[in-house]
């Protein structure tokens, strides 16, 4: 696919097609890797965990979240404790 550059700030951008960023797992907020290999510019999504200051900013449906596994009752109450201690 051919794109053009555009100017943001002092950089240059371009935007990737939703299709491009559905197949590689990416979303708004992904991690990229930008490098240049061969003369060709490289972006590689860093795989992993996306931190946000705010839950809802996760969209786990554009990510392909899957269920792994469950964690017990006690776990979870032992983890909101944690939390609550840090919010409060």
């Amino acid at each position: 696919m051919e794109t053009t550059l555009k100017k943001w700030g002092n950089s240059l951008a371009i935007r990737i097609p939703g299709a491009y960023c559905r197949q590689s797992g990416m979303v708004e907020g992904s991690k990229v890797t930008v490098s240049i290999e061969n003369g060709s510019l490289v972006i590689t999504p860093v795989k992993g965990v996306i931190l946000a200051d705010q839950a809802k900013n996760l969209d786990w449906r554009a990510r392909n979240v899957r269920l792994i596994d469950k964690v017990e009752d006690e776990i979870i109450n032992e983890v909101v404790q944690l939390f609550s201690t840090l919010i409060n």
